[in-house]
C-alpha cells in the first residue's frame, strides 16, 4: 500500500477553550494549543507540512483575513522584530502556512461536511479525517538570523540541609519594545526596570542577611529576564536550560510595571561574584510563500 506524504490542516486554539473543566488547563490557553507544539506533534507523526485556519465554532465572527495578513507582514517594520527561541525553531523541519477561511472551505469540501461541522467535531476525541482530492505544494523560503539574548541570574544558596535543594525565584525583565522610527531605543523605566531595580535590591538584602548569618532555608534565585516583550522568551530560555531543577521550584515572584502610581526604587549594584549572565540564542524566522 502506497503511503502518500501527509499535509495536516489544523485549527487554531484548543478543544474546550471556554470550558473551565477542560483538561487543557481550563479556560487558560494551554501549551498544547501553541502552533509550535502542534507542528512538533504532526511532524513526529510523519506530516510533511501544516496549514492553520481559525476555529470557526469558538470564534464565529469572520475576520478580515487580508487585513490580518498585512498586519502580520506590514510594509513598515514594527519597532520590535518577531523572534522566537532558537531551541524551538530548530525543532521544526516542516513548512507551515496560515490559510484564509475561504480556502479552508474549499479544502474540506470533499468531505461532504462544512468547516463549521468539522470544527465542532474537534471538541471530542476523533481520528483524523482525510480530505479527498486535495493536493498542495507549499514553497517556503526561510531567511533566518540568530541573535543573542541575555538573562542575568544571581543566587543565594539555602541554609537548610533538606530545603536548600528547593528554590524560590524573584524576577523581572529588562527589555522593552525596541527602537523608534529613527532608530532610538524606546526606554522602559517602568516597564520594566522598575522591577529589575527591586530584584537587585532584594538580592543585596539577602546577601547582607546571609553574610550576617541569616541565610534563607531554601535557595533563592534572582533573575532579570531578557526578551519578555516578544513572548516571555527569556523566561522560557530559563526553562530550556535550567541552572537548577525545575521540579524543585516552589514559588516564583515575578514583578512587572511596579513603578506605576509613583512608586520609585533606587537600583544598586551587586558584587561581580553574585551576578552571572546567561546567554541564549534567539532565532528570527521569516517565512515567505
Amino acid at each position: 500500500m502506497t503511503r502518500w506524504p501527509v499535509l495536516v490542516l489544523a485549527l487554531d486554539h484548543e478543544p474546550g477553550e471556554f470550558d473551565p473543566n477542560s483538561p487543557y488547563d481550563g479556560i487558560v490557553s494551554s501549551e498544547a494549543s501553541n502552533p509550535l507544539r502542534k507542528m512538533v506533534l504532526a511532524q513526529s507523526k510523519g506530516a510533511v507540512g501544516m496549514l492553520f485556519v481559525e476555529d470557526l465554532h469558538n470564534h464565529p465572527g469572520r475576520r478580515d483575513f487580508e487585513a490580518a495578513a498585512w498586519a502580520t507582514w506590514p510594509e513598515t517594520p514594527p519597532p520590535m522584530e518577531r523572534i522566537t527561541l532558537a531551541e524551538w525553531a530548530e525543532q521544526i523541519g516542516i513548512p507551515a502556512a496560515r490559510i484564509s477561511p475561504a480556502l479552508a472551505d474549499a479544502v474540506v469540501r470533499g468531505t461532504g461536511r462544512t468547516r463549521a461541522d468539522l470544527s465542532a467535531r474537534s471538541e471530542k476525541p476523533a481520528p483524523p479525517l482525510p480530505l479527498p482530492g486535495v493536493e498542495a505544494e507549499p514553497t517556503v523560503s526561510v531567511d533566518r538570523h540568530v541573535l543573542m539574548g541575555y538573562n542575568v541570574l544571581g543566587m543565594i544558596e539555602g541554609g537548610d540541609p533538606k530545603l536548600k535543594a528547593e528554590s524560590v525565584i524573584h524576577s523581572g525583565h529588562h527589555d522593552h519594545i525596541g527602537l523608534d522610527e529613527g532608530g532610538t531605543p524606546i526606554n522602559g523605566a517602568d516597564d520594566n526596570i522598575s522591577a529589575v531595580a527591586v530584584v537587585i535590591d532584594m538580592a543585596e538584602a539577602y546577601m547582607l542577611a546571609a553574610n550576617a548569618g541569616h541565610r534563607p532555608a531554601r535557595t533563592v534565585v534572582f533573575a532579570s529576564f531578557d526578551a519578555e516583550e516578544p513572548g516571555l522568551l527569556g523566561a522560557w530560555a530559563y526553562t530550556e536550560r535550567p541552572p537548577l531543577p525545575l521540579g524543585k521550584i516552589v514559588a516564583v515572584l515575578n514583578m512587572d510595571l511596579i513603578g506605576t502610581n509613583g512608586l520609585g526604587h533606587q537600583a544598586v549594584g551587586l558584587p561581580d561574584h553574585v551576578v552571572a549572565p546567561a546567554e541564549f540564542p534567539l532565532g528570527e524566522r521569516r517565512d515567505v510563500a
